[in-house]
């Protein structure tokens, strides 16, 4: 069975290259009143939208182009999480209690995190007017995998090499296979086909829109008639 997520809304887990800043007074007033508030889960974030789940993992997915200052509300992560940068992404991020640090990340960075082995400090993302901040974050269910903290990859390296499995990077261009058990996500606004047990699909695939394919899809392919860049996540690779 194959499963097709519908375009969201709204905000994640920051990415790499974190830049030493501050905010301006106004917004580290606000950040302040805001740590007075009891931190909740990032599946119960209402910037955090699930957009696909199974029983391995949980997926949400951010999309903000921020008209005015934009924050989630501070949140905690449990689960070894994979982040993918879904567009050009800048903000603030800041843990609970402490100062908010500036963030740029390039479209295409992927961060892998153990959130067991950093604590899973509450943090909070801010998105200034102007700015523009998206992400998928892919939660992994089991237990965690490693006491390693954190992997980071630019969008240059064609994998990744985590924990949990070994992401791939895909220009596509025509036909390509498909690992089964795999999830798949879209950095742009493609229009593909995708092949699995004699059944094809089509997927119009937004940015940030991901794609299950089935464990039990063997020989399955992606084809494109203009190129087109995806993550693979073979989710079943342990």
């Amino acid at each position: 069975m194959i499963r097709l997520s519908a375009l969201v809304h709204p905000l994640t887990r920051n990415s790499a290259i974190l830049l030493g800043s501050a905010l301006s007074l106004a917004l580290v007033a606000t950040n302040s009143l805001a740590e007075d508030i009891d931190p909740v889960s990032v599946f119960d974030e209402p910037n955090h939208r699930i957009i696909f789940t199974n029983d391995r993992v949980s997926v949400y997915r951010v999309d903000i182009m921020a008209k005015e200052d934009t924050a989630t509300l501070f949140h905690y992560h449990e689960n070894d999480q994979l982040t993918v940068v879904t567009r050009d992404s800048s903000g603030y991020d800041q843990r609970q209690g402490g100062e908010p640090e500036r963030f740029d990340a390039p479209r295409g960075t992927m961060l892998f995190t153990v959130y067991s082995a950093v604590k899973a400090v509450p943090h909070q993302i801010t998105v200034p007017a102007g700015e523009q901040f998206g992400v998928v974050g892919v939660e992994f269910l089991a237990a965690p995998s490693s006491d390693m903290a954190r992997l980071v990859s630019p969008p240059g390296e064609p994998e990744f090499v985590t924990p949990r499995s070994t992401v791939q990077r895909l220009t596509l261009e025509g036909e390509a296979p498909l690992p089964a058990g795999a999830l798949l996500v879209s950095l742009g606004d493609y229009a593909l086909t995708v092949q699995e047990q004699d059944a094809p699909s089509d997927w119009k695939a937004a940015r940030g829109a991901v794609y299950w394919v089935d464990s039990n899809a063997t020989g399955a392919t992606i084809s494109a008639a203009e190129p087109a860049q995806l993550i693979v996540i073979p989710v079943g690779q342990k």
